[in-house]
């Protein structure tokens, strides 16, 4: 169940409300109790204490009747007889009205008990003194019995009376003070409940407010960091790569935030950590890219080194094709020089020959003294056509040496060309 911030502050204000009802609930039930305890003591004290009243009146009424009775004329002792057994039924239905009230306990029902027993022996006491000795015209005696034992058992029975009353009278106080310490004892649970309820209250709020407000603050503070290091190291290095400077990286360190709530600022951690996520892997291919970029420029210099070394290669096998270029020439001119060296000597051995051939023809016309002149020109013509002759080998022979160191100079041309295209092929791969 996701618990938001509304529902937890709704949650501590129902909490607060939920302690001042039951506070109403409390004091409601305290002011019942006493409500009935009141009416209960209402009902029945006033009835109690015109009770007592009324049969204390009685007994007195009923005393004062006796010395009446005495000393009245025969002929109206009956009328104060019948007066006396009125007073006595009002005394006895007292007595019985006394016994049904509910605030009394057994200890005053004893004392009630007590009362009636001392009455009836007063009543046993007059009638067999006083009003006895009245009936047998013993004026005298009356009135001195009048004030004897029957006088003594009214006393006690009217003590027993007061007695009864006070008892009475205690449960009223007892009674009281119990509704007094009912009242003080609700007053003190209110107070209670209404400090826990207000102690409650506020470590609520308290708890409520420093879980919220904590996380605010490093929800902001990883917030700021984000946006015044993070976004701006990764927004650099971008740039950095963007200007050709690789030597910068990307060190995203963020930490992530405490996202174990299920209310509204739980998922904002969440998406945070999620942010933080995407920005770590985006560094992560930044690097990335940039370690690429270092092996590609590197693969690059290696390459301008190796076309650079080819180059080199190719300069000197330019030279050396030039050398070989040369020499062919050289060679070629070499060979030109002994071919015109060659028919040079043909020419000569032609011009020989036609020298010859008119030797020949003034030999078979001529004299016989010119045949040693002949032969002698002869062998010089042939001596010089072996010259030239020797000539023209000499010449075939640089010819040849010339056309071979030729030949080799173009072996080393195409040796050379065959590395320039080997570090090409490498370069290239």
């Amino acid at each position: 169940m996701k618990l938001g911030i509304g529902f937890k502050l709704y949650g501590g204000f129902g909490l607060v409300v939920l302690s001042l009802i039951l506070i109403g609930v409390v004091r409601l039930t305290q002011v019942t109790q006493l409500g009935d305890k009141a009416k209960r003591s209402g009902d029945t004290t006033p009835p109690t204490e015109f009770l007592v009243w009324r049969t204390h009146f009685n007994m007195v009424q009923l005393r004062d009747q006796v010395p009446i009775f005495v000393h009245a004329a025969e002929d109206k002792r009956d009328e104060h007889l019948a007066r006396m057994s009125e007073q006595e039924q009002a005394i006895a239905a007292d007595f019985q009205d006394l016994r049904a009230q509910p605030i009394l306990d057994v200890g005053t029902l004893a004392l009630l008990t007590d009362a009636e027993q001392k009455l009836d022996a007063w009543y046993a006491a007059r009638d067999a003194g006083p009003m006895s000795l009245a009936r047998a015209d013993n004026a005298g005696a009356a009135d001195e019995a009048l004030h004897g034992a029957s006088a003594g058992l009214y006393e006690a029975a009217d003590e027993a009376i007061v007695t009864f009353h006070k008892g009475f009278r205690a449960i009223v106080n007892v009674e009281a003070e119990a509704a007094v310490d009912a009242v003080d004892r609700a007053n003190l649970l209110i107070a209670v409940v209404m400090v826990v309820a207000v102690a409650a209250a506020a470590v609520v709020a308290f708890l409520l407010a420093r879980s919220i407000s904590g996380r605010v603050r490093e929800m902001s503070a990883a917030l700021v960091d984000l946006a015044e290091n993070v976004i701006p190291q990764l927004t650099g290095v971008t740039q950095a790569v963007g200007r050709g400077d690789l030597s910068k990286t990307a060190d995203i360190r963020v930490e992530k935030l405490t996202a174990n709530s299920s209310d509204e600022i739980g998922d904002k951690a969440r998406s945070f950590n999620a942010t933080v996520e995407e920005l770590d892997g985006m560094s992560s291919a930044v690097n990335e890219m940039v370690g690429s970029l270092h092996g590609i420029v590197g693969q690059v210099g290696r390459t301008a080194s190796s076309l650079s070394v080819a180059s080199s290669e190719m300069a000197s096998a330019a030279t050396e094709a030039g050398d070989a270029t040369s020499g062919i020439a050289s060679s070629s001119q070499q060979m030109a020089t002994g071919a015109d060296g060659q028919a040079q000597s043909v020419a000569q051995t032609r011009s020989v020959v036609n020298d010859l051939a008119g030797s020949i023809d003034r030999i078979s016309s001529g004299s016989d003294q010119q045949v040693t002149s002949i032969s002698n020109q002869v062998a010089g013509a042939v001596s010089e056509m072996a010259e030239a002759a020797q000539r023209a080998a000499a010449g075939a022979e640089q010819a040849s040496g010339a056309a071979e160191a030729g030949a080799n100079k173009v072996d080393e041309t195409i040796e050379g060309m065959a590395k320039i295209s080997n570090a090409v092929d490498v370069a290239a791969a």
